[in-house]
């Protein structure tokens, strides 16, 4: 029903959309309106099976200026969009965090949108759920968010909470305390999950020293100190002009620079957020399941987990369109795959990798930061076979290094559209657009639109990917990280240093 009403109030605001017959489908809904109470109750039905798209929506538009304070703001207006996003990035998060206050951004993350000076937490969920609305909070190694998913009328609303959630809160003891409790499961979750659990390892392995290898997850060793003050804190340091950006997607741009400005331009400039230092390092940690609390269960209980890092690019490196069709090109995923073609089952990991038996998993990612990168290969398997695992999965990355045997055309350019359609895919989604849109705000000073995105990895040559690999797979020995019974941990350390002389 809503949709419904969503359509019929659009009917009359988008000049591209126009009324046309359609038959046999007019026919049938007027035939049934009579008896139909939702045709009653709802008199979009009367016309919707006439409705259509004729001709083409005038394209989303890309608008970019600044608060008087100096806080960047970013619009994407989609005429077309009934629903809008909203939200408020800070380039601050758990790489940020010292000694003294190790999961604050967690314990942030967790108490926005509760209790304020303005309003109580049943408040601000009734209010939310009033309009239909979704507001939610997030945080990573390098940035955390406020943002908000409302219909394009009750993006004021949305403003004004997330306004509330940071000049306001009052972070009440009972629900400190209970998100606490919280955390401590969460921190528990992550142990007993292998794809929570080695990203963590190795990152804290590639990066030992630096600040990128701190935990992402709360250790429940840190909680006594977190209070209220520590709270308040962070979010003082977090949202202040010289960190945080302001972007909004399907809505208006003059509209949302006036509603910033409300809420948001009395906020005293600071000094720019520093980049993280980061430094890869390398190395190698072996962990036995066995040693796990909560132990992990069912059939991961059962496999061998190995990771390996190699020094990957930054967010404004020549190479890193060039590393991102890399990792597209050896692609991978898990040895079951639920129907047809369209699951990169093409891809080096799968029919190098995966096509042995004994292989549960076997994927590829890149992380890219401010001052570095992280470009990481895993994968699953029988703990006998773990050794022959990371000779495999050392063996492909070993051989695109030395560039021993070069993709043909067809295989680079199924990676470019493969990356290109994951690029897309998941940007249309609204939160996932607003996202992107802001990191690049943060951390690259500009942003790119996504035919421009699709553009860059288009221009990749053979000869890009060619110097990439030999960057990111010839220059240093990698960080080894191995979580197995710990039976078969000896092997695979004899392995990895058979492999590079760890």
């Amino acid at each position: 029903r809503v949709m419904l009403a969503a359509a019929a109030k659009t009917r009359g605001a988008a000049p591209w959309l126009q009324l046309r017959g359609r038959g046999s489908v007019a026919q049938r809904l007027r035939a049934r309106e009579s008896s139909s109470p939702l045709s009653a109750a709802h008199p979009a039905l009367r016309w919707l099976g006439e409705y259509c798209v004729a001709g083409t929506p005038p394209p989303p538009s890309f608008r970019q200026s600044q608060l008087a304070n100096g806080v960047p703001l970013l619009t994407v207006d989609d005429p077309s969009a009934v629903c809008s996003c909203v939200g408020v990035f800070a380039a601050v998060g758990t790489g940020h965090e010292t000694g003294a206050n190790t999961g604050v951004t967690r314990l942030w993350e967790r108490m926005a949108f509760k209790a304020t000076k303005k309003r109580g937490a049943q408040q601000v969920v009734h209010a939310v759920e009033r309009v239909g609305g979704n507001v939610t909070s997030a945080s990573s190694r390098d940035c955390v968010a406020l943002s908000a998913e409302m219909l394009r009328d009750n993006v004021p609303l949305a403003f004004d909470l997330i306004a509330d959630t940071i000049e306001n809160s009052v972070y009440e003891e009972a629900e400190l305390e209970r998100q606490k409790q919280l955390l401590k499961k969460d921190y528990e979750t992550s142990m007993g999950n292998p794809d929570l659990l080695l990203p963590d390892l190795l990152h804290a392995t590639a990066f030992a020293g630096s600040p990128l290898a701190r935990p992402s997850y709360c250790p429940p060793a840190a909680l006594p100190v977190l209070g209220r003050q520590t709270v308040a804190s962070f979010t003082e340091r977090a949202f202040v002009p010289g960190r945080m950006a302001v972007v909004g997607v399907g809505y208006d741009h003059e509209a949302m620079c006036l509603l910033a400005e409300r809420h948001f331009g009395k906020l005293r400039p600071q000094l720019a957020a520093t980049p993280l230092p980061a430094t890869f390092v390398g190395g190698e940690r072996y962990m036995a399941t066995e040693s796990l609390n909560p132990p992990l269960a069912g059939l991961k209980a059962h496999l061998a987990y190995i990771a390996l890092g190699f020094e990957g690019v930054t967010l404004d490196d020549p190479d890193f369109y060039a590393v991102c069709v890399l990792y597209s090109l050896l692609g991978g995923g898990t040895s079951f795959s639920q129907g047809g073609p369209g699951k990169g089952m093409l891809t080096r990991f799968y029919s190098r990798v995966l096509c042995y038996e004994w292989v549960e998993a076997a994927s590829s990612s890149h992380t890219a930061y401010a001052r570095s990168g992280l470009f990481a290969v895993s994968g699953a398997a029988s703990p006998h076979r773990a050794p022959h695992l990371l000779a495999r999965l050392a063996g492909e990355c070993a051989a695109l290094g030395a560039w021993a045997e070069p993709p043909p055309a067809e295989e680079l350019s199924r990676a470019r559209n493969a990356l290109k359609a994951a690029l897309c895919g998941g940007l249309e989604a609204q939160p996932v657009f607003c996202e992107d849109l802001a990191r690049q705000l943060l951390f690259r000073g500009r942003y790119e639109t996504p035919a421009s995105l699709c553009a860059r990895v288009d221009a990749v040559t053979e000869d890009d990917v060619r110097r990439a690999a030999a960057r990111v797979f010839g220059r240093r020995p990698p960080a080894v990280v191995a979580v197995a019974p710990d039976r078969a941990l000896d092997a695979v350390r004899r392995t990895a240093a058979a492999l590079w002389r760890l």
